[in-house]
């Protein structure tokens, strides 16, 4: 991308031009030499620390991702868990209303049976007193 690429381009620019001046005016070859040694040195720590932000900020979103997977299966089975028992109160509800349903039946067919009993009770009772 195009801001890491300018941050890079940066950062090479920074080193080049620090071990220029390190380089300069160097008295000998093996003065150079270790003076070269010395930001090569700074450089290595610096990518090193580099390398280490960037591992730790990779760790940290590894640990985000894993902890927000973990998150959703645990939502996800709450979520299935009450489906289940919706299903369920559904069902139950069903059964309600077919055991109303039934009640309303049976109440029907005892008032009906009730009537026929008065009848029945009317009808001796009219034939008894006209036998006595």
């Amino acid at each position: 991308d195009a801001a890491g690429s300018s941050s890079r381009d940066g950062a090479l620019r920074g080193w080049s031009e620090e071990m220029v001046r390190t380089l300069h005016g160097c008295p000998s070859v093996e003065e150079a030499t270790r003076r070269c040694a010395r930001v090569l040195a700074d450089f290595e720590v610096d990518v090193r620390q580099a390398a280490h932000r960037e591992a730790d900020s990779s760790e940290g979103g590894q640990e985000t991702v894993q902890s927000l997977q973990h998150t959703k299966k645990v939502l996800m089975r709450a979520v299935n868990h009450l489906a289940q028992r919706c299903r369920q109160a559904e069902a139950c509800a069903a059964d309600v209303d077919s055991l109303k349903e039934e009640l309303e039946k049976s109440k029907e067919a005892q008032r009906r049976v009730q009537h026929h009993n008065d009848l029945l009770q009317c009808h001796l009772k009219l034939h008894l007193d006209s036998c006595g």
